[in-house]
């Protein structure tokens, strides 16, 4: 099966990113810094919303760090890519200010 056309936004955001120096990019994909502490130390609530069809970071990275935090939430979106934001922008929009207003509540 073909592609589609990529996601509203998502040419912006390739351009946007081949503005970080590529050292920075390349450090980014060494993934060689453990955050599971930083995780494990947030006491403040996180929600991890994970494309469960992501090929950049694997979703079981998603459900570990929500599952560290101590108020963690792991929101998997099924059949979603890497960038949940663009691929599906108004679940996402719903689901971040559901979570802050819980926040304010």
């Amino acid at each position: 099966m073909a592609p589609g056309p990529p996601p509203r936004g998502a040419i912006a955001l390739v351009g946007a990113n081949m503005l970080c120096p590529a050292h920075v990019r390349r450090a980014l994909f060494a993934a060689d810094v453990d955050l599971r502490p930083v995780y494990r130390a947030m006491r403040c609530p996180g929600l991890v919303i994970h494309g469960d069809s992501d090929t950049v970071v694997t979703p079981e990275v998603g459900r570990v760090a929500a599952d560290l935090m101590a108020q963690g939430r792991h929101l998997p979106y099924p059949g979603v890519g890497h960038a949940p934001f663009l691929e599906q922008p108004d679940r996402f929009a719903s689901h971040l200010a559901a979570f802050t207003d819980g926040i304010r509540a």
